[in-house]
């Protein structure tokens, strides 16, 4: 929306008694705005969305951060100055925190050293010990919702804090928390008291110290196996921190640290070793191998009681509040120059906007409810209490991974392909990829696997460990880990940083990989029988009684103990991921024949539990039963429908000789479609990224170029369904590839990996 209109929080209206400045950020739950009250008082308020207030569940989870935070008295948290639920727009106002987060300091400025990273876990561990006195569980710290300010490390984000003894109110399969920083209990359902608190501060500590999670990152399912099954990862946490880290990312609750028992060993209780104690010393801790901190010391910091000074005669608000660069208070000892540069930065830019802006008069009441009316439209991040415009690589527009998000086109017309944001050469023209993992994207080269800087283009790395590149099959990711079969018939994990093989099994007889869970990767041996290879043990756990059925490379997917595989000759087959049993079939489409040759597998996808299969027809099949929950039938003459994407809700696919159609993916209901001359069929799925989506333009199978294969790349703005440009050709051969990630449209043409923007 950005705040540029009447109705989406233009600088000038009203919020409650707070009008708004300047757009601080948007999301999916509504937008936070920074506002000034009649007063002088400066705050970061915090709206929900139209779509939202509507929804009984997620005004809980809003009412509940308001309550949950407003509970919290401390220096270790950004205080709640107000709220009002209850009105046409329901907000929330918070102390503003003019810093970065650590995960944006981490990125930008680099890892803490050993004694910095001890002082913010102590911050940090006081924060908490604060907020469990209040009776409540935050449930979800991270480097994202951990602002650093001159004055300290404060806590944000309480929408999924809950009182220790109360119900959770997550949706069933939607994720409680943030994969890498929940603890074992919070992942397999059970309750998470306190010690989960103390869990991600150890998780936390780790990013602190090495700029990763200490569970690595990936699918979810893949990181939530790794934090319930295996040991963390702390190479690069300094010898002083091993031991504390360790203690906290403990398996089970009860041997995990207090909050209290950290502050002392933070303040000089234990020796650099960190645990020393035998279980059950400690008459306060929690059973750990802790005593019980520092005689004396709470661990926490007394509820502050006092009310923030109103700003005097002349004083601009931001002088005297968190992350201003006039404090007095002693820095903090991870505070560097670099980092007290940018928190000033910050600073000076909303300084900036609220000396510009007009006075601010007292607002009537007619005034408030009008405001509240007007500002009834989209966009809320949660969490998003800080200002980032006008930066080179604003901090917020960051992917987990730490990659800057591209800016997209301002002003694309159609019909003009914009030019690459970045070119490589030196992909095998058959090879595998293009794949995003972390902070590059990969492909095969004549040698075997490289790497680029997903953001600059420049090689990251490269291995040159296989024999036969032109046999490599697909690239798949588990965890930090690119999973790769060579031609010797062996499946290797690249560690994704380096380059660097992390594994390698023996001879299993690999032809192809089909599919990747947080438990095994599934390949097509020599017969085309599945196997499923352990990704902890790295042995066959099971191999299917029969082969899979068609002549040509297949393709699959795989979701609640399901893999759908699917062939050439136009079936789809399902294996319980379990033992590798057959469980049911799918007809994609019978003949799989267009144009008098085979079209090959057509790539599924996976949405909501369930497979989204192209072919004749369109379906959604549930993983479990194999019953469609939704068909969408073509022209019956010719038509078929080519692989699927599935974003936000919508599943996206090209109809042979018709158009590319949007449906919604719940109901199966078609939105939009785009008339084209499309008469070959799709067997990869599009790249949604932003609002645009690039797609492979199939080629005829009875084309002179290469029956099947795609003869180039097309754009569609997704807002309007307009198709925006082309760009093909028909050299021997085609061998189009796609991948997305961070802002960016990865392209593989022939030896040559171009970064394209986005719309």
């Amino acid at each position: 929306m950005g705040g540029h209109g009447t109705e989406s929080g233009e600088p000038g209206r009203w919020i409650g008694p707070y009008r708004v400045v300047a757009l601080l950020g948007e999301g999916g739950m509504g937008a936070v705005y920074l506002g000034r009250d009649a007063h002088g008082q400066v705050a970061a308020v915090k709206v929900l969305r139209p779509e939202t207030a509507r929804d009984e569940v997620m005004v809980r989870r809003f009412r509940r951060e308001a309550d949950a935070a407003s509970a919290v008295r401390g220096t270790g948290v950004a205080p709640v100055l107000g709220y009002d639920l209850d009105g046409p727009v329901p907000w929330i106002a918070a102390a503003y925190l003019a810093g970065p987060t650590l995960h944006e300091a981490v990125a930008e400025h680099g890892m803490l050293g050993e004694a910095g990273a001890r002082a913010l876990l102590g911050e940090l561990a006081r924060a908490v010990a604060v907020i469990h006195e209040a009776g409540l569980v935050h449930r979800d710290l991270k480097p994202s919702n951990i602002v650093l300010t001159r004055e300290g490390a404060r806590i944000i984000d309480f929408g999924i804090a809950r009182p220790e003894y109360g119900l959770t109110l997550t949706q069933p399969g939607a994720a409680p928390a943030t994969p890498g920083y929940a603890p074992p209990e919070q992942i397999t359902g059970r309750r998470a008291g306190p010690p989960a608190d103390v869990f991600a501060l150890g998780a936390v500590l780790v990013f602190a110290c090495t700029g990763r999670a200490p569970f690595g990152t990936g699918h979810p399912a893949a990181v939530g196996y790794r934090v319930v099954h295996e040991e963390p990862e702390l190479e690069g946490v300094p010898e002083g921190l091993v031991g504390v880290a360790r203690a906290c990312l403990a398996k089970e609750a009860g041997s995990r640290p207090t909050p209290g028992e950290l502050v002392g060993w933070v303040e000089g209780g234990f020796g650099s070793a960190g645990p020393t104690s035998e279980p059950g010393e400690s008459g306060t801790g929690t059973g750990s191998r802790w005593g019980a901190g520092v005689p004396g010391k709470s661990g926490a910091d007394p509820p502050s009681t006092r009310t923030p000074r109103r700003p005097g005669p002349g004083e601009h608000p931001l002088s005297r509040t968190s992350g201003g660069p006039r404090s007095a208070a002693p820095a903090p000892a991870w505070l560097t120059p670099r980092l007290a540069a940018d928190i000033d930065h910050r600073h000076a830019e909303a300084d900036h906007l609220l000396r510009t802006a007009a006075p601010v008069p007292s607002p009537t009441r007619r005034r408030l409810l009008t405001a509240a009316a007007a500002l009834a439209v989209p966009g809320v991040g949660a969490g998003v209490w800080w200002l980032t415009r006008d930066r080179s690589a604003p901090p917020d527009e960051r992917t987990e991974n730490g990659v800057p998000v591209a800016e997209p086109l301002a002003a694309p017309t159609a019909d003009t392909v914009p030019a690459a944001l970045w070119r490589a050469e030196g992909l095998h023209p058959d090879g595998p990829g293009p794949v995003a993992v972390g902070q590059v994207v990969a492909a095969g080269t004549s040698g075997g696997v490289a790497a680029w800087v997903q953001h600059t283009g420049r090689r990251a790395w490269s291995w040159n460990g296989a024999k036969a590149p032109d046999r490599l099959g697909d690239l798949l990711v588990a965890g930090p880990a690119i999973l790769v079969v060579t031609g010797d018939g062996r499946l290797t994990g690249l560690d994704s940083r380096t380059g660097k093989p992390r594994w390698r099994t023996g001879d299993i007889g690999a032809a192809q990989l089909l599919a990747v869970d947080a438990v095994a990767a599934y390949v097509l041996d020599r017969e085309r029988r599945v196997r499923a290879v352990g990704l902890t043990d790295r042995r066959v756990r099971w191999t299917s009684a029969r082969a899979v059925t068609g002549v040509a490379a297949a393709r699959a997917a795989v979701t609640r103990q399901r893999l759908l595989v699917c062939t050439d000759d136009g079936i789809a087959q399902v294996f319980d991921t379990a033992n590798g049993s057959a469980t049911w079939r799918w007809t994609v489409g019978t003949p799989a024949l267009i144009g008098g040759g085979r079209i090959g597998s057509v790539a599924p996808t996976v949405w909501d539990g369930a497979f989204c299969v192209g072919g004749r027809p369109l379906a959604l099949l549930d993983a479990r039963t194999g019953k469609a929950r939704w068909t969408l039938a073509p022209d019956p003459a010719y038509g078929f429908y080519g692989a699927p994407t599935v974003a936000d809700g919508r599943v996206y696919t090209a109809a042979t000789r018709t158009a590319l159609w949007c449906l919604d993916a719940r109901s199966g209901v078609p939105r939009w479609t785009v008339p084209m001359d499309y008469s070959g069929v799709p067997r990869r799925a599009d790249v949604v990224v932003g609002h645009a989506l690039y797609g492979l333009l199939g080629n005829p199978t009875d084309s002179p170029v290469q029956p099947g294969a795609d003869r180039g790349v097309y754009t569609v703005d997704i807002r309007t369904g307009r198709l925006m440009w082309t760009f093909a050709d028909q050299a021997d051969p085609p061998g189009w590839r796609l991948a997305g990630a961070a802002g960016r449209v990865f392209v593989a043409r022939r030896d040559t990996l171009r970064a394209m923007p986005t719309l």
